[in-house]
Parts: C-alpha cells; structure tokens; sequence
C-alpha cells in the first residue's frame, strides 16, 4: 500500500514501482516514486553506454598498433630494395641493446677458451646454415642484375624448377687473433692460402662497413662514469642504445618455410668450373654449407 499526502488518500502499488523507505507512513509531501522498469532501463543505458566507450577505447588501440605496423612496413618497403622476404618483415617494439661490453651470450662465449659448440651453432643458423633462396630472372633483372655481364653470368640452379640462386647473408670472428688456431683447420680443408684467407677476411670488414654506412645510425651513445671501475681514468661509452629493431625470427622461419628456399647442396656446381685446372686464388668462398635445419 502507498499512502498519499495530507488527504490520506491511498492506492496500490503496482509491480513496476517502488517505495523509498521514507516514504512509508503519512508524515510530508509524497515522495515520486519510480517505476522499477525505469530503474532497469537507466541501467542498461548506463550498462550499454559503459560498452560502447570500452569498445570503441579497444578498437582505437588496436587501429593504433595496427597503424603502426602498417607505417613501419610502408617505410620499410619504399627504404629496401625489394627482396620476397619483405613481407614477412614485422618489427619490434622499440627496446635497448643488451650491449654490456663483458657478458656471454647467445653467440658469444667466454674468454679464454674455444668458443662453445653452442655459440658456432647459433652463427650458423644465422649464416651459411640458413638456405638459399629461388628468384627469377625477371626479379634478378628487378634487382639490376645482368643475366649475362661479360664473363660473368648469374649462376642458375640445376633442377627441374630451375631460376637463380641469392643469399640473405662469421668468418671475422673466427679471423680474431684468439680464435684463429680454433678454426685454423677450417681453411686449411679448403686448401686457402694466406693470401686467399686475407683477401676474404678483408673483404668481410669492407661489406661490414659499407652495411654501417649505408644505414647511418645517428643514435647518440652516450657515456657514463662507473664507481665500480675507479681505476678507469675515461669515461665509459653505453652502448645499450635503443631501437626499433625488425623481427629477426621471423624473417629466419620465413626463409625455411618459403617455397623459394633451395639447399645449398641443390645449387650444384658453376657452369664455368673446370676441374681439370688447379684451383687460383679468385672468388669468394664461405666453406662448405651446411644447413642447421632439414
């Protein structure tokens, strides 16, 4: 029952209102009682109204690292060369090098010893273990290469898919002075001469440099003063700068799962080979390939 005001009139209460509890007995004015139905719709508008902005906030972000990966790819194709493995370019996000000058990772090993079987596994997989890749002649033409170019012509595979063969490509650091008598007998294999091994190893350092120049990185590496060190009269560069660095995964799983990928033992021999004739000091040679992957 709802009582009414001064009249003392009353009247039912229906099963879509409600009575504050101060409105129960006949003392001020009536209080405005509202419908239970219009409490539900105000929370459902206020349910659906809380719903709209938390999706909407989800999809901005999502459109934003969306965005973003899109832009970092747009830039990454219009900056490259074009290679088939720029789509399977995705980048990281920005991050520091782990570039303490002593430690021991992955590819690095502790001094003093020979490197770890683990460290020259982990070169290979990201050199000459990785394979090859099938382009095209069009493509090699895209990449303004000659098919023939005086004596020189670009090597094709000998299968019955045909097309020709590129590399996505440690030796220095086997060249390092305390590392030398460790691999020594790697060359030695191959019947290199000092000359041979000179000419490769001083190549390395050039297309090294020509890699740091073409890319330019102006991060400032800034310098530090180490309490642990007193005895260091100069201050230390931080070479933990930070980047936006391209998924190196990725690009290494792609080149195994591409239908393009060709094992080195399939490239075969050079059309120009003559085994009759001794072996000159000429070309470029990274040993016998051998995938880490089948």
């Amino acid at each position: 029952m709802a009582f009414g005001s001064e009249s003392g009139s009353y009247r039912s209460v229906t099963s879509t209102e409600t009575i504050h509890e101060e409105d129960h007995g006949l003392l001020g004015s009536e209080k405005v009682v509202v419908p239970r139905s219009k409490w539900r719709r105000m929370l459902s508008d206020h349910s659906l109204l809380l719903s709209h902005i938390a999706t909407s906030t989800l999809y901005l972000l999502v459109s934003s690292a969306v965005w973003r990966q899109s832009s970092l790819e747009n830039c990454s194709r219009k900056l490259s060369t074009w290679s088939p493995a720029l789509t399977a370019v995705r980048y990281n996000k920005p991050d520091f090098f782990n570039a303490e000058i002593s430690q021991t990772n992955t590819f690095r090993g502790p001094n003093g010893v020979r490197p770890p079987k683990e460290v020259d596994e982990a070169w290979t997989n990201v050199g000459i273990g990785m394979p090859g890749l099938r382009l095209s002649g069009e493509e090699l033409k895209g990449l303004g290469k000659k098919l023939v170019d005086g004596t020189k012509s670009q090597h094709q595979i000998p299968d019955a898919q045909g097309g020709y063969v590129a590399m996505l490509e440690d030796e220095l650091r086997k060249a390092l002075f305390y590392n030398w008598d460790y691999y020594r007998a790697d060359y030695l294999v191959q019947n290199a001469t000092r000359s041979t091994i000179q000419t490769h190893h001083d190549h390395c350092v050039d297309a090294l440099r020509l890699s740091l120049m073409c890319t330019a990185d102006v991060t400032p590496v800034t310098f530090i003063d180490d309490s642990a060190v007193p005895r260091r009269q100069n201050s230390l560069p931080d070479f933990s700068t930070k980047h936006t660095c391209r998924n190196f995964d990725a690009i290494v799983a792609w080149s195994w799962e591409t239908e393009r990928a060709v094992m080195w033992e399939d490239v075969g021999d050079a059309a120009t080979w003559d085994p009759t004739l001794a072996e000159q000091d000429v070309g470029h040679s990274h040993g016998s390939h051998k995938h880490a992957r089948k």
